[in-house]
């Protein structure tokens, strides 16, 4: 009684309507055994389908294990950042203040057979641009060169000497973890880092936007309908799952669903709309938008049956190439 009382008032709790002690939910059942100065006990029962094989949790930091990267950049925090990115998902890094320390340490780690995977410069080095440190690095090893990332607020004015130089990934700044994560994803799976050549082989698809903060819905839509992406949106988790389950199989190409929400966030709702007793509920990609993308943070998406991660503001050339990559039939 006091649940149905809390949900009349539109408050929060069970959101099951107990009666007898006993409720029934999608996909199993909950019940209730209470005494007056005794205390409750719940039992959940949940009825799941097998797996051909059991599903793990990714581990990053072994994905990322064998890589060495040295960041290079002379103001200590915007340094000290990137390195803590980069260690978080399991990278050996080190670091560097100036050009001129960069270079003995990479000409170090070579002499020692440790040589880098990559270098991680901002552009503005003084002295020696990440331009010039590049040109550098590669005269210095030729053909053993690690991959050398610029990393800046605006390249396009720099990209064609950058790439002339040797420059083979540019990384927009301030950096956040889904950044670095689709960075390093993108260099252990031999794909382009700077994907720009968006593919256009899903304009007039619809998606389903999930996401409560108004100017990001709004930078999303635009972003997204710009490339002829049609866009229905949700406010929260709920409404998400509602829009869903209203909608006739097959309308949604992907659902983009934020992680922290009011009323239900988009672990939640991932959770509800797979469970949802329609084919397409279990083969619609549903895609995290987050700024967090540490190996706990992804781990807790894909068991809650999400896809993959892709950055806020969204990433246009890397939602396509996640869209490609999930769907390669309808390519």
């Amino acid at each position: 009684e006091r649940e149905r009382e809390r949900e009349s008032r539109g408050g929060s709790g069970l959101g099951l309507a107990i009666a007898g002690n006993y409720a029934r939910m999608m996909n199993g059942e909950i019940t209730v055994q209470s005494a007056p100065g005794a205390g409750s006990t719940f039992t959940v029962r949940v009825w799941l389908e097998s797996a051909s094989a059991p599903s793990r949790p990714v581990d990053l930091r072994h994905r990322f294990e064998d890589m060495q990267a040295l960041v290079v950049d002379p103001d200590r925090r915007t340094r000290d950042h990137a390195a803590m990115l980069l260690r978080r998902f399991g990278v050996k890094t080190r670091t560097a203040a100036s050009p001129e320390e960069a270079l003995a340490l990479v000409t170090e780690a070579a002499a020692h057979d440790t040589p880098f995977t990559l270098i991680m410069a901002d552009w503005k080095v003084p002295f020696m641009d990440g331009i010039a440190l590049a040109r550098r690095v590669r005269e210095r090893l030729g053909a053993e060169a690690p991959l050398m990332a610029i990393s800046a607020y605006d390249w396009s004015s720099i990209r064609s000497e950058a790439e002339e130089a040797g420059v083979g990934a540019f990384l927009q700044k301030p950096l956040f973890p889904s950044t670095v994560y689709d960075f390093l994803i993108s260099t252990t799976q031999n794909r382009p880092v700077d994907a720009t050549g968006v593919q256009t082989s899903f304009a007039g698809e619809r998606v389903l936007l999930v996401e409560d903060n108004d100017i990001n819905l709004e930078i999303a839509e635009t972003l997204l309908e710009s490339r002829n992406l049609r866009v229905e949106s949700a406010r929260n988790g709920r409404e998400a799952v509602e829009c869903f389950a209203r909608a006739e199989p097959g309308r949604y190409l992907a659902i983009l669903m934020d992680i922290q929400m009011p009323v239900m966030d988009g672990l939640s709702a991932t959770r509800q709309i797979r469970a949802l007793p329609r084919e397409d509920a279990a083969t619609v990609p549903i895609i995290a938008m987050s700024a967090n993308a540490f190996d706990d943070d992804v781990e807790k998406s894909l068991e809650a049956g999400m896809n993959a991660h892709i950055s806020k503001p969204i990433d246009i050339p890397s939602l396509f190439k996640t869209l490609h990559d999930l769907l390669p039939e309808r390519c």
